[in-house]
């Protein structure tokens, strides 16, 4: 999958899936660490202002760079379609990858 944006002036996300124009993005997940340690899962909710630490889910992987070495973050959304998608960001070697990849988080 990969980031796509609306042509008339390419601000606006579209959704990787079915390029609706209708998105919205409202978790962010971080798996942060330092070079090959534990996780520390880290969840915040741009609706309900919720941040819990220490979660049990983890933030989405990218299927090229997997974990990484260091931290990971992941920008989650949905399309008014139904469609659920992430945007991670993976530290590895110290060079940030970003990959786009679906998901079952549709509320």
């Amino acid at each position: 999958m990969k980031l796509k944006f609306d042509d008339h002036d390419g601000s606006r996300l579209l959704c990787p899936t079915c390029d609706f124009a209708a998105t919205h993005v409202d978790v962010v997940r971080v798996a942060a660490r330092a070079e090959d340690r534990e996780f520390n899962e880290i969840f915040v909710d741009g609706v309900t202002g919720r941040v819990a630490t220490h979660e049990d889910s983890s933030a989405p992987v990218g299927p090229r760079m997997g974990t990484g070495r260091r931290h990971r973050i992941a920008v989650t959304g949905h399309c008014e379609s139904g469609h659920g998608f992430a945007i991670v960001f993976t530290q590895h070697k110290g060079e940030t990858f970003v990959e786009v990849v679906a998901t079952n988080d549709v509320p």
